[in-house]
């Protein structure tokens, strides 16, 4: 069996070959990211809930985007604390059936080696597209 060339990719980044070039290569991967060329969603596993970003519900899905104001392409709870807060009270309320006192005051006293350990990032399944003739 060949070996996968990014596998090849990554280990070099890992070990250092190619920080001369880092800013490049964040370029190159925020650019596709940004693009759609691309795609990085997110995970969470705290507190009793494990859900992907692609498990969540319309519904949750609506509610955190108006809670944020902003459209679901810029949510980024591994990288803002108010997206990640935000998403975590509206689990608490949907999947635990918490009030929104107790989903506000229960995601508040979370530490940020939690909800940091607790959520991530992945490489998604690149967008397909469907006809609409099918």
């Amino acid at each position: 069996m060949t070996e996968d060339p990014t596998d090849r990719v990554l280990q070099e980044l890992v070990v250092g070959r190619h920080d001369r070039r880092l800013s490049e290569v964040l370029d190159a991967a925020t650019t596709r990211i940004l693009g759609d060329q691309a795609r990085v969603s997110w995970y969470l596993d705290i507190d009793g809930i494990n859900v992907r970003e692609e498990d969540l519900t319309l519904d949750e899905s609506v509610t955190i985007e108006r809670t944020l104001g902003v459209a679901w392409a810029n949510i980024g709870p591994a990288a803002a604390a108010e997206h990640a807060h935000t998403i975590i009270v509206a689990l608490y309320q949907s999947r635990l059936g918490l009030s929104e006192t107790d989903a506000k005051a229960r995601a508040g006293v979370l530490t940020r080696r939690q909800w940091n350990d607790g959520m991530g990032v992945y490489d998604a399944d690149p967008p397909h597209a469907v006809s609409s003739s099918s």
